[in-house]
């Protein structure tokens, strides 16, 4: 089954139209973006919105546990429900998915960016039923693939914060038009993941506290990593400062 979203999408109205438009009329789309933007969570929901229109359903490939190419269709067919024949080899696999009106989804492809591409090209070619979607931090390259970047929340990164943070710390005060909010965001780069993690911290620290040691950590690792990628960077050292907040146990 389709994995549910446990949480409300917040800030990716347009990108969520656009994500479903592109599916009803292209086989292979891919939202592209930076680690932490929450390229899985639209994808899960776009999915969930165009489910009518794929009458054999959705099949949702996590593929971050995928080490090399040749677990790729084992991950597919796994999901699919595949057995037998039509699991042994790649050729069978792909003509059994790519002749049933179905949505592909492979969740998390940028470290086997090729051999996707590959077990992609060799789907598409086998038939003409079968759409794919795909998440990475790269496009695969593929003849007739629809790129969707997705960046940061922006605008809409202080009402996550301001929703996750009610959510650690019920009793907060905290509002989206607060300067420290803005200020927060501002530094995490608007990245989804980032911000729901400094939120979190909401349980422990007050909120004056959470941003300066925020800063702390930031400017921290702007010295000590400079040849690291920006968003990259703040997401990585976001995850570390969070790690480090826990206690022994």
């Amino acid at each position: 089954p389709l994995p549910s979203l446990r949480t409300e999408l917040i800030g990716r109205v347009a990108d969520l139209e656009r994500v479903a438009d592109a599916l009803a009329e292209h086989r292979l789309v891919s939202i592209v973006g930076p680690g932490g933007a929450g390229k899985t969570t639209l994808a899960l929901a776009a999915a969930n919105s165009v489910l009518v229109s794929f009458p054999s359903g959705v099949v949702f490939v996590e593929l971050a546990s995928v080490n090399d190419g040749g677990g790729i269709p084992r991950a597919v067919a796994e999901a699919a429900g595949v057995e037998g024949a039509a699991a042994s080899e790649v050729s069978s696999l792909t003509r059994h998915i790519a002749r049933r009106p179905i949505l592909l989804v492979l969740d998390n492809c940028e470290h086997l960016l090729d051999e996707c591409a590959e077990f992609i090209d060799e789907l598409l070619d086998a038939g003409s039923e079968a759409t794919v979607l795909t998440t990475s931090r790269e496009p695969h390259g593929v003849d007739g693939e629809i790129v969707l970047p997705l960046g940061s929340l922006q605008a809409a990164a202080p009402e996550l914060f301001v929703v996750r943070a009610r959510v650690a710390a019920p009793g907060l005060a905290v509002a989206v038009d607060d300067a420290r909010v803005t200020h927060l965001c501002t530094r995490l780069d608007g990245l989804p993941l980032a911000i729901e993690l400094a939120a979190a911290q909401l349980a422990h620290l007050g909120l004056d506290d959470l941003v300066s040691r925020l800063d702390a950590s930031l400017e921290l690792s702007k010295k000590g990593r400079s040849r690291a990628g920006g968003r990259h960077l703040t997401l990585d050292r976001t995850i570390a400062w969070s790690y480090d907040l826990l206690d022994e146990s």
